[in-house]
């Protein structure tokens, strides 16, 4: 009896440490997506082309560009570090297509001091079983209308207009700063950004604007 008592004290102990490590991981992997998100409107707003490469690897970046209500081109385009024009402004050598210009920092309602992680994961949303490092524009522009039903059901989870994380999957986030009508017609506005965790490192997938 005496034994089991220690073994049960163990047990107790072990998962109590776990469970502890856990939660110490998730508050430094918050932390460190905080930071990543801050620095990346800090380069922006500073026009620093060698800082907002780092954000970038071999697969490229995706610009996309929504026009919720239609009045201009939806458009994807795949940008390469060499892309990348001084003052950030995203082209594509693929297509020559303009994409996303990023200096002087995006649109943002204010500078961004804080940012808002939801604890949950979204599950089966189709922005997690896009490939983004596929290198061709063409795949992501046909699956642009996916693209944004993927976002729509992801806000709604709490829409609100803050600077705010999602986790799509282990390594994969959603960084957001937009919101929606909730009554039709469903006016969808503000940017998104997809990043993923290799490493310790994030690098970004897709820079979306909707308009």
């Amino acid at each position: 009896m005496k034994r089991f008592r220690v073994y049960l004290l163990i047990i107790i102990v072990m998962l109590f440490t776990s469970a502890c490590n856990n939660e110490s991981k998730i508050e430094e992997t918050k932390e460190s997506i905080s930071e990543f998100i801050i620095m990346f409107d800090n380069i922006i707003h500073e026009e620093d082309i060698d800082g907002f490469l780092n954000f970038i690897d071999e697969n490229g970046i995706y610009s996309i560009t929504y026009f919720d209500d239609g009045r201009d081109e939806n458009r994807a385009v795949l940008v390469f570090k060499e892309d990348v024009r001084e003052d950030l402004f995203l082209v594509s050598s693929q297509s020559g297509k303009a994409g996303i210009s990023l200096g002087g920092g995006l649109t943002f309602p204010g500078r961004i001091e804080d940012v808002y992680f939801n604890d949950f994961e979204i599950e089966d949303n189709i922005l997690s079983n896009i490939d983004w490092k596929v290198k061709d524009e063409k795949v992501i522009q046909k699956q642009l209308p996916d693209i944004l039903n993927g976002l729509k059901e992801i806000i709604l989870k709490n829409n609100e207009c803050i600077p705010q994380v999602f986790r799509l999957s282990e390594n994969m986030y959603a960084f957001s700063y937009s919101d929606i009508d909730e009554e039709e017609p469903q006016y969808f506005y503000g940017y998104w950004i997809l990043f993923e965790e290799i490493d310790g490192s994030y690098y970004i997938r897709a820079i979306i604007e909707l308009q």
